[in-house]
Formats: structure tokens, sequence, C-alpha cells
């Protein structure tokens, strides 16, 4: 797996890429993404990771099942481990998520 790719995403919908100091395409970002490359979309805005928003619209966009389907799989990962992250924090609270990240 490669290092993160931080990508802004701004409110013209353009996307640039922090890593290649240059705009990119949703089509390079799903390309980037089937790869199994590393991607966090953020609103430049905002600072808001909007990475699952952002691979499910790719998602819907394309034309391949196979690869929609791999993206929706990572999507709702991520869905998942930000759940199980919230989850964590309102049952033991901010100091208590700190300890079970010690283990």
């Amino acid at each position: 797996m490669s290092d993160l790719h931080t990508i802004k995403k701004y409110k013209n919908r353009k996307l640039y890429s922090m890593r290649d100091s240059k705009y990119v395409t949703m089509n390079d970002l799903v390309t980037e993404m089937l790869a199994g490359n590393n991607v966090k979309i953020i609103d430049a805005t905002n600072g808001d990771d909007i990475t699952v928003r952002t691979m499910l619209a790719a998602a819907l966009l394309q034309i391949d099942d196979a690869a929609a389907r791999k993206l929706l799989t990572s999507a709702l990962a991520s869905i998942k481990t930000k759940l199980n992250q919230n989850s964590i924090k309102s049952l033991v609270g901010e100091e208590g998520q700190d300890n079970v990240s010690e283990l």
C-alpha cells in the first residue's frame, strides 16, 4: 500500500492533488483507488474528510460493475471503521478511547 494521497475538493468541484500539485479528475481518483492506493479526500472549505461520500459518488458513476463493487466495498469499510470509533467514544469517552488505543 502506498503513502496516503491527500486530495482537496473545492466548492467548484475541482479536485487538487496535494502530492502531485495539480488538479485531477474523478477518473484519476477511481483508477488510483482501484489500484489499491490509499486516498483521502478532504473538503477544502472546512477540512472535513469526505472520502467515503466521494467514493460512493464515484461508484455510482462507474459503468463496470466489478469496479463499482470494489469502490463500494472500500467505502463501506471506511464507514464501518468510523462507526466503530464513534461507538468506542460514546461508550468510554475520549480518555477511555486513548486507553483502548494503547492496547
